[in-house]
């Protein structure tokens, strides 16, 4: 049975980046100790996770007989082996989301390399995750700024994902995570256009959201500085109020403008020459 857009938006979808205790100059990152008690958390209250794929085939009822939670990764860096086996303890599966170009390799498309220096998930580790249960989405083929390209250039940037993890793992790939969130509808339209049924976003605003509806699904990210009661009061006040906690992430994703400029600003060059 397809659900419609209105019943997977209800379901609190949350964005982890880094898992790991090893510092890093964002925020991005929660430390193992900070995952683990959250996905104790998760199970004390009987939520049960869902893959973003999984939220196309959702009933009505759904959301009235179950705690129902997506638990996405964007990027996918070698540490979401730990993420995966602290999952595992409470039956838990995820989604992660692949930048195909960069699978095993540093990420040198983050404008601080040169002091951030982290590896991305090799095709064995995700081979793993594939067997046990989750979910490969597409992150886009090289983590451009999807909003500065052209529309050959996004339908290359969008359909070479898709059609590289779909060959290298052989399952289609259903959903995928726009690099930093960000998206509009134009984007939409060629994601589902080039064979995505599903997309989630980061910190947009709430109404542009809407417009795309099920191609941009918000979520929650997952921050160190948040302390355990501050994940809890999101997730609740989300399933009863999104609002406040929609408007809350489009503040904090403010801060990944940084990024956005130097991308812009590379996309620019290239377009240049």
């Amino acid at each position: 049975m397809t659900h419609s857009g209105g019943i997977a938006a209800a379901i609190p979808i949350l964005a982890y980046h880094l898992i790991t205790d090893r510092l890093d100059l964002g925020f991005a990152r929660v430390n193992r100790k900070q995952f683990a008690e959250q996905m104790h958390w998760l199970a004390d209250q009987g939520f049960e996770t869902v893959r973003i794929k999984d939220l196309l085939q959702l009933p009505p009822e759904a959301t009235k007989s179950r705690k129902l939670i997506a638990l996405t990764f964007d990027d996918t860096y070698t540490c979401i082996e730990d993420a995966a086996e602290m999952m595992q303890q409470h039956g838990f599966v995820g989604t992660c989301f692949v930048i195909s170009e960069f699978i095993g390799r540093d990420n040198a498309w983050d404008y601080r390399f040169g002091v951030r220096k982290w590896r991305h998930a090799g095709e064995s580790v995700l081979q793993q995750l594939l067997q046990s249960g989750w979910e490969i989405g597409s992150h886009s083929a090289v983590h451009s700024y999807l909003p500065a390209l052209c529309e050959q250039a996004l339908k290359r940037e969008l359909a070479n994902s898709k059609r590289t993890l779909q060959q290298l793992f052989q399952i289609e790939i259903a959903s995928i995570s726009y690099p930093f969130g960000r998206t509009n509808k134009k984007i939409c339209e060629i994601a589902r256009a080039v064979g995505f049924s599903v997309g989630v976003s980061l910190g947009m605003a709430p109404t542009a959201a809407t417009q795309c509806g099920i191609m941009a699904l918000p979520r929650i990210g997952v921050y160190s500085f948040e302390p355990l009661s501050m994940f809890g009061r999101k997730i609740h006040s989300f399933l009863q109020r999104p609002g406040w906690v929609l408007l809350y992430q489009q503040l904090i994703s403010f801060f990944s403008n940084g990024t956005i400029i130097w991308k812009k600003l590379g996309s620019y060059g290239r377009e240049k020459n």
